[in-house]
């Protein structure tokens, strides 16, 4: 990744036995290309790939799992937990 440009490294100011790296704007200008692209591809594997029940299933599959992770959120922030019924986002079926 040095080589490539995309990180640089420098020695610790503090601390000679460590090396600080850190991407360049090279570095981050692909980073930034990473999550479209896989989301594009992602997109075409399912429309590609699924027939049109398997989307809905993936769809109300993906409902489900947004609402475990904002029960998880819910659960890590209060000892009291959370119901995955009540928790609501702005999806369009009104809940996560």
């Amino acid at each position: 990744m040095r080589q490539a440009g995309l990180v640089a490294a420098r020695s610790d100011p503090t601390d000679g036995r460590k090396t600080l790296v850190s991407a360049t704007s090279a570095g981050r200008k692909l980073i930034s290309t990473i999550a479209p692209a896989r989301e594009a591809w992602l997109e075409a594997a399912i429309e590609q790939n699924l027939t049109p029940a398997e989307r809905r299933t993936l769809l109300k599959a993906a409902d489900i799992m947004e609402r475990l992770a904002d029960c998880s959120e819910a659960f890590r922030l209060s000892t009291r937990g959370c119901d995955p019924a009540l928790t609501v986002s702005s999806s369009p079926t009104g809940r996560t």
